[in-house]
C-alpha cells in the first residue's frame, strides 16, 4: 500500500486556483450585468428620444394646421367684404361665375404660395439677373411677375422671410361642406320618437340615404363590398343615435347594438355620438373603401340635414328632388 501526502506549497496552489476561478466568474458576470444594463439604458433613451420626437413633430403639426386655419378664417372675414363690394358695384357682369367663387378658393393659402410672393419673388436680382418673367423660363427663380414684385419692400421681404423660418408647411383648403350630406344629422332625432303615421324624421332620413345608395352607378361598388345599403345606413344611424339598439325602419328595435363589435378580432364600443371626423366612418361596421371611398366627397359631419342644392352635385339634387316628390301626397302637376 502506498501513501500520499500533500504538501502546503499544494494546497495553497489548489486554493489560489479555487479563488481565481471564483474571482474570473465574479469579473464575468458583472461584466455580464454592467453590459445588459447598458445596452437596457442605450434601448431605453432610444425609445424616449423617438418618442419626444413624435410629440415635437405632432406638436408643429398641429400648431402648422392651427395657422392654415386662421389664414383662412381671415380670408373668409375679407370675403364677406369681397362680395359687399360686386354687389355695390355691380362688378358681377364682368367678373361672370368667377365672382361666387369664395376668396379662398382662388387663393388658397400655402406656405409656397407665401414664399413665392413675398420671397422667392425678390431673389436673384433684377430682370437681367434671373429675377422676375426672366427666371420663368429658366426655372431658376418664381413665377411671379416682376412688375409684382417690385410692390413688395425689402422691409416686408425680410418679415416674410423671419415669419415663414419654421420647419414644415401648410396648405389650407377651402371646402364647401354645405353642398354634401351631413352624417351627423341623426343625431338630431331620436329612433323611437312616435308619429300618427308613416315613417319619423329618423327614419325618413335613412330611407332617404337608402335610395342615394342605391343610385346605378354605386350598385357595382356595393356588389364588390359584399354589403346592402340598407345594413350600412342602419349601422350608420346606430353609431349616431343615442340609444343602444339596432333600430329597423319603422321603429322596430332589435338586438343591442354592440353585439356586432364584440364578435370582431379587435371589439370596441359604439360612440353613439357624432362622428368626429369624416374618417371615423370606417369604424362602423359594413364601411370600407370599396364603396365608400368612390363617394365620400358627398359627405360631411358638419351643418343639418339640408344641402345647398345651388351648388350641391348632380347626384345629390337629383335624390333630394326624389326625395321631394315621393314626400308630397300629391306628384306635383
Amino acid at each position: 500500500m502506498r501513501l500520499f501526502r500533500t504538501t502546503n506549497d499544494e494546497r495553497r496552489t489548489t486554493r489560489w486556483g479555487n479563488q481565481s476561478g471564483v474571482a474570473l466568474i465574479l469579473v464575468l458576470s458583472a461584466l455580464v450585468i454592467i453590459t445588459t444594463m447598458a445596452a437596457e439604458f442605450a434601448y431605453n433613451t432610444n425609445v424616449n428620444y423617438h418618442l419626444a420626437m413624435n410629440d415635437r413633430d405632432r406638436l408643429k403639426a398641429h400648431y402648422l394646421a392651427l395657422s392654415s386655419y386662421r389664414f383662412m378664417l381671415v380670408e373668409l372675414k375679407f370675403d364677406k367684404m369681397f362680395q359687399r363690394t360686386i354687389q355695390q358695384r355691380n362688378l358681377g357682369q364682368f367678373m361672370g361665375s368667377e365672382a361666387n367663387i369664395p376668396l379662398c378658393q382662388q387663393f388658397p393659402i400655402s406656405t409656397e404660395l407665401i414664399k413665392a410672393v413675398f420671397v422667392e419673388s425678390g431673389e436673384g436680382g433684377g430682370e437681367g439677373e434671373g429675377g422676375g418673367e426672366a427666371a420663368e423660363g429658366e426655372g431658376g427663380g418664381s413665377p411671379i411677375p416682376a412688375e409684382f414684385s417690385k410692390m413688395i419692400s425689402l422691409e416686408q421681404r425680410e418679415a416674410a422671410r423671419e415669419f415663414l423660418n419654421v420647419d414644415g408647411d401648410f396648405d389650407g383648403e377651402c371646402v364647401d361642406e354645405g353642398k354634401k350630406i351631413n352624417l351627423n344629422a341623426f343625431a338630431q332625432w331620436k329612433p323611437d320618437q312616435p308619429v300618427a303615421t308613416g315613417l319619423n324624421d329618423f327614419d325618413k332620413f335613412k330611407a332617404y340615404l337608402i335610395q342615394f345608395f342605391k343610385n346605378p352607378s354605386y350598385e357595382d361598388a356595393f356588389e364588390k363590398a359584399d354589403v346592402r345599403p340598407e345594413d350600412v345606413v342602419r349601422n350608420i344611424a346606430d353609431w349616431v343615435d343615442t340609444n343602444e339598439r339596432v333600430n329597423e325602419l319603422g321603429g322596430v328595435m332589435g338586438a343591442p347594438e354592440d353585439t356586432m363589435y364584440t364578435k370582431q378580432d379587435i371589439t370596441y364600443p359604439l360612440k353613439n355620438y357624432k362622428f368626429t371626423t369624416l374618417q371615423e366612418i370606417y369604424l362602423v361596421e359594413g364601411i370600407t373603401d370599396d364603396w365608400f371611398a368612390p363617394m365620400e366627397s358627398r359627405f360631411t359631419i358638419y351643418g343639418d340635414e339640408k344641402v345647398d342644392v345651388c351648388n350641391a352635385d348632380e347626384d345629390i339634387v337629383i335624390s333630394l328632388i326624389r326625395r321631394y316628390v315621393e314626400s308630397r301626397e300629391e306628384p306635383p302637376a
